[in-house]
């Protein structure tokens, strides 16, 4: 398996803007100064907050997302250039479609006597 590109650092926090720190986080009363700012706005690509991203990794969401044939090609539901199956045909339809032949006038074969 490949390492990712990024790791995030579990005692830091990633936001896009400074004050969703203080709108978001269980921890009160933390002041940040002008430093924190500019660091904050260098390092936008974690703005999603760590308890959602442990709950996605625990529920295995993406093993769904991921999902590929042995040899790396998409899986057929997931081919944009596959024709989509035909409807399926519900119980009405197979009940007044048997109807519909069952009433249907009966030829009659052969010659006559």
């Amino acid at each position: 398996m490949l390492d990712p590109p990024f790791s995030p650092d579990p005692r830091a926090v990633y936001c896009k803007d400074v004050l969703d720190i203080e709108q978001f986080s269980t921890v009160k009363g933390v002041n940040l100064d002008p430093t924190d700012d500019d660091f904050y706005h260098k390092f936008v690509t974690g703005s999603v907050s760590i308890p959602w991203q442990n709950e996605m990794i625990e529920m295995e969401c993406f093993k769904e997302i991921n999902v590929y044939e042995t040899d790396g090609t998409l899986c057929s539901d997931l081919d944009v250039n596959r024709p989509n199956p035909p409807p399926k045909r519900g119980f009405f339809y197979r009940l007044f479609r048997r109807e519909a032949s069952a009433s249907a006038p009966a030829t009659v074969r052969g010659g006559g006597g």
